[in-house]
């Protein structure tokens, strides 16, 4: 049973509808289990997905990160154990899609948004290459550069890209709050070259 489990997922493209469904059951049963031979089998599994099934398996975690009120224990004690035990550590895999949803993975921590910052963020390149909108509008939301800007800036300066559609004013109003919270950070490379990328004025 838990062999074929894990071979299932040499055959992600067959599952059709039930695709999603598998690699969020993938990302539930890491998230549960740990030690011994599971860990071996469901990083050889999750190797074994394709691209969509990656972002399904963030999109699930996305999804049990986001409504706990311990966010922070959470992502310490489950979510981020999986991505070290679990997660494919080669590169080849972090796609555009993939950026993305570890950059949503960020966008739902709450609390934890520094924490998991400095787990994904070799993962962040680019992460908003598809959505810049909906990644600046959720950060505003959120209000992470009031809370945490150091860490804000650093986020910002990972997932957004030239070219890519970001709508100045947005970018601007994230820029004006994590100058207010601290106006040393405006000096910095990473905010400068987000400056340049706004339009090259806050007012």
């Amino acid at each position: 049973m838990r062999e074929s489990f894990v071979q299932t997922a040499s055959h992600y493209g067959d599952l059709g509808s039930h695709a999603g469904q598998y690699a969020g059951l993938l990302t539930y049963t890491g998230l549960q289990v740990g030690g011994g031979g599971w860990n071996w089998d469901l990083r050889y599994a999750v190797n074994q997905l394709p691209d969509a099934g990656l972002q399904q398996v963030l999109s699930t975690l996305s999804r049990t990160l986001e409504p706990d009120e311990r966010r922070e224990d959470y992502f310490r004690n489950r979510v981020l154990p999986f991505l070290q035990r679990v997660w494919p550590k080669t590169t080849d895999r972090l796609t555009a899609g993939v950026s993305a949803g570890f950059a949503r993975l960020c966008l739902v921590a709450d609390d934890a948004f520094p924490q998991v910052l400095g787990a994904v963020r070799d993962y962040l390149k680019a992460g908003a290459r598809r959505a810049p909108g909906y990644v600046l509008l959720s950060f505003k939301d959120k209000g992470y550069a009031d809370r945490f800007p150091a860490e804000a800036l650093e986020f910002l300066d990972l997932v957004l890209v030239p070219g890519a559609g970001v709508v100045p004013e947005d970018l601007r109003s994230s820029l004006r709050a994590i100058r207010a919270a601290r106006p040393d950070l405006a000096e910095t490379t990473r905010f400068q070259s987000l400056l340049d990328l706004a339009g090259g004025t806050l007012e």
